[in-house]
C-alpha cells in the first residue's frame, strides 16, 4: 500500500471519528479538504479508456467509495442538510448554491456505490454513474480551490495585520514621551500666573 493510500485510509478514519465525537465542523472540512487534495492528486484524468490501466479499477474503486462515503457521511448527514434549509430560509437568493450542493449529495451516494462491474460496462461514459462521478469531482476541485484562496486571503490578512501593528507600536511609544514634553508647559502655567499677580499689586 503506497503512502497515498495509507494517508487516504488514515484520513478517512479520523474524519469518521471526528463526525462520531462531534468535532467542530469546520475542523472536519479542513481534513476532508486535505482527503479530497489526496484523491484527486492520485486519480485525476483516470479513465481507463484505452484499457492499459484495468488492472488500477480494484484500487480506483475501492479509493473513490472510501473517500465518497466518507464526503457522505458529513455533507450528506442530517445536521448538515438541516443548516442547508435553514440557510434556505434566510436567503432566498442562495437556492441555486442550496441546489448545486444538493445535487452534490446526490452524485455522491451513487458515485459511492460504484461496482467494477459499473466501470468496465460499455455504455460507461454515457451512464448516471459516470456524470455522478464527474460532476462530483468538479465540485470538489471548485471548493478546493475556493478553500485555498479563502486560506491565502487570511494568510495576506494576517501578515497585513501583523505590518500594521509594527507601523503603530512607535506612535504608542511616542506618546509617554510627548506627554514628558507637555508637562513642564503645564507647571508653568501657575508660575506665570504668581508673577502676574505681584505686578498688579505693585
Amino acid at each position: 500500500m503506497s503512502t497515498n493510500e495509507l494517508n487516504m485510509t488514515a484520513l478517512c478514519a479520523d474524519i469518521h471519528q471526528k463526525i462520531i465525537d462531534k468535532c467542530d465542523y469546520y475542523t472536519i472540512d479542513n481534513h476532508i479538504q486535505q482527503l479530497c487534495s489526496l484523491y484527486i492528486d492520485k486519480w485525476k484524468g483516470f479513465t481507463n479508456s484505452d484499457k492499459t490501466t484495468e488492472y488500477l479499477i480494484p484500487d480506483y474503486i475501492g479509493d473513490t467509495s472510501l473517500v465518497f462515503s466518507t464526503l457522505y457521511e458529513h455533507y450528506g448527514c442530517e445536521e448538515a442538510l438541516k443548516e442547508i434549509n435553514e440557510c434556505l430560509l434566510e436567503e432566498p437568493d442562495a437556492q441555486s448554491d442550496v441546489n448545486e450542493y444538493l445535487q452534490f449529495i446526490e452524485n455522491l451516494n451513487i458515485a459511492r456505490n460504484m461496482t467494477e462491474n459499473d466501470f468496465k460496462d460499455e455504455n460507461y461514459e454515457d451512464s448516471k454513474l459516470y456524470v455522478a462521478l464527474t460532476n462530483t469531482i468538479l465540485y470538489i476541485q471548485k471548493k478546493n480551490e475556493e478553500m485555498r484562496g479563502l486560506s491565502d486571503t487570511m494568510k495576506q490578512l494576517s501578515f497585513t495585520l501583523k505590518k500594521l501593528e509594527t507601523m503603530i507600536t512607535p506612535v504608542a511609544i511616542a506618546v509617554p514621551v510627548l506627554e514628558t514634553m507637555i508637562t513642564p508647559v503645564a507647571i508653568a502655567v501657575p508660575v506665570l500666573e504668581s508673577t502676574t499677580d505681584n505686578n498688579d499689586s505693585e
